[in-house]
């Protein structure tokens, strides 16, 4: 059993609350956002890369770091676009009349396809009153798009996040104390059109890792880490939290591991980060009194952790030691 150490560490003028980071789909890149600075990391040795300005980015609902560290995807109101490092507009998508704001954007990793999640009126194919929650590939460079699919959801306070990989998608959407989903798209008969199959549900935290050997679907809800075969979801191998644990926060995955905050709060204990591999679901390392919120894994079976310090914060990479 290896364990989690503190690797690097730095101060920024960010407040670590939801939608403040975002790290490349390799994990070698994290972005930090403070209004409309935005300043970009090297995940290893936390050198900074690049700062500049993005006047939009203060009022985007969504956004996310291209593969090359060089483009941001924006979301505001009715609209997606691309910027340069420089916050030049590069390609735009106007999005469908009644459309809300998107609530989740993600790059694939190679760049060619970013997937936006949103919500919309009625489905009228399907005959379904109230919103429903749409997600489109949109396709680079143009943003055309490409293929979309739906799932009805009409809850409020819903908190998106999508995992891509390819010309599939995960979404998770993440409703309070009225549970979560996971819904996993893939491209249907023609091709055009995503279908979404029900992965899980639960009261209690449930979240997606993702792909995390690049073929099977890592899914955490409540207790337990499970790998799901794809594109069938059959059940492939799950894993008790040790010492009767649950899901603290989210969970993420990069490189073949899988991280995952638990806590036992009947024990009295604090959050402990586990570090799973994705295929034999094996605690590989384990972290005990890290401070910091979990924020996302990266490249090299790392961690990015954040520890609020009033209107600032420390950002911390942790990695694994043989024990």
């Amino acid at each position: 059993m290896k364990t989690l150490h503190v690797e690097s560490e730095v101060e920024l003028p960010v407040t670590p609350r939801p939608g403040a980071f975002s790290r490349s789909p390799d994990g070698s890149l994290f972005a930090a956002r403070s209004g409309a600075r935005v300043s970009v990391y090297a995940v290893a040795g936390l050198a900074r890369l690049r700062e500049s300005a993005v006047h939009a980015l203060e009022s985007a609902s969504a956004w996310a770091l291209a593969p090359d560290g060089a483009r941001l995807a924006l979301a505001k109101l009715q609209h997606v676009w691309i910027v340069d490092e420089g916050g030049k507009t590069i390609a735009k998508r106007d999005l469908p009349d009644g459309t809300d704001a998107p609530r989740a954007l993600a790059w694939d990793r190679e760049g060619e396809r970013l997937w936006a999640s949103m919500e919309l009126g009625e489905e009228e194919e399907a005959d379904v009153d109230g919103l429903v929650t749409h997600v489109f590939a949109l396709e680079l460079p143009t943003l055309a798009a490409r293929r979309r699919g739906w799932v009805p959801c009409d809850l409020e306070g819903q908190a998106h996040r999508l995992v891509p990989l390819g010309d599939r998608c995960v979404l998770r959407i993440s409703c309070g104390q009225d549970g979560a989903w996971v819904y996993a798209f893939a491209p249907g008969g023609d091709d055009a059109r995503l279908e979404a199959t029900a992965v899980g549900a639960s009261e209690g935290a449930v979240d997606v890792a993702g792909f995390g050997d690049g073929v099977s679907l890592i899914v955490l809800a409540d207790d337990r880490v499970r790998r799901l075969g794809w594109p069938g979801l059959e059940p492939l191998a799950e894993q008790p939290f040790e010492g009767g644990a649950s899901l603290a926060e989210f969970a993420d995955a990069c490189d073949g591991v899988v991280f995952a905050p638990v806590s036992n709060v009947d024990a009295g204990d604090g959050t402990t980060l586990l570090a799973y591999d994705a295929t034999s679901l094996e605690v590989v390392a384990k972290g005990v009194g890290l401070v910091g919120h979990f924020v996302a894994a990266a490249a090299g079976g790392r961690a990015i952790l954040a520890e609020p310090r009033g209107e600032r914060c420390v950002v911390r990479v942790v990695a694994m030691t043989p024990a």
